[in-house]
């Protein structure tokens, strides 16, 4: 068997024919060999494409070997070997595409790119999805929404500081659309709320108290 083996991975098919069919002979039936020899038979169509197209995956051209390999399937529709190979094949275009997400995740993380970071990352989870990239994007998608919610609030205070109600109103608004729990949201929205209506109405005195020194002139 040792001998057949050798024979099949050097794709020396002759030699592994004979050796797996001298194991029937002596063992009729036996699963290894009977494997071995059906192995030998789908490999003895496409040998040579196959040795070519590991070559080219070898090299680290997935897609040339893919693409050899589909044009060989079109010819031996239901070759095992070719079925089995091209299993193999896309695994590794999958893994080494995710792989690249993810180094791209890294690098956009470690500049401060959140938007990158993340779209990376969920590129990586939907080619393959893991525990620790979920926990990763998790993380995060909730640091990127605490700055956000932090950059509005201080938009926000600083609105309310100046006087513009109506801008300060507008911005806790949208902290509290963005973290409906936000208790310093919900504040800076009815304080905001509450001096713009009381600016109106201060607005709206001044303006009938002007109408009417006017026409007590």
């Amino acid at each position: 068997m040792e001998a057949a083996h050798a024979g099949l991975q050097k794709y020396n098919l002759s030699a592994a024919r004979t050796a797996y069919e001298s194991v029937m002979q002596l063992h009729p039936g036996h699963a290894a060999a009977t494997e071995g020899l059906r192995l030998v038979v789908a490999l003895e169509a496409v040998a040579a494409e196959v040795q070519a197209i590991e070559a080219l995956a070898a090299e680290g051209d997935l897609e040339a070997a893919l693409l050899r390999l589909d044009a060989c399937l079109a010819q031996h529709a239901n070759n095992s070997i070719l079925l089995k190979l091209r299993q193999e094949l896309a695994a590794q275009i999958l893994e080494r595409d995710r792989q690249t997400a993810l180094d791209a995740a890294a690098t956009a993380e470690a500049a401060g790119d959140w938007p990158t970071a993340i779209a990376s990352l969920q590129a990586a989870n939907a080619l393959r999805a893991s525990a620790e990239v979920s926990a990763r994007l998790k993380k995060l998608q909730a640091q990127v929404l605490a700055a956000r919610l932090e950059a509005l609030l201080a938009s926000g205070y600083d609105a309310l500081q100046a006087g513009r109600y109506a801008a300060a109103r507008s911005t806790y608004q949208a902290a509290l659309d963005l973290v409906p729990a936000s208790t310093e949201a919900r504040t800076g929205l009815e304080k905001a709320s509450s001096l713009y209506l009381a600016h109106i109405r201060y607005s709206q005195n001044v303006a009938n108290a002007a109408k009417y020194l006017k026409q007590g002139e």
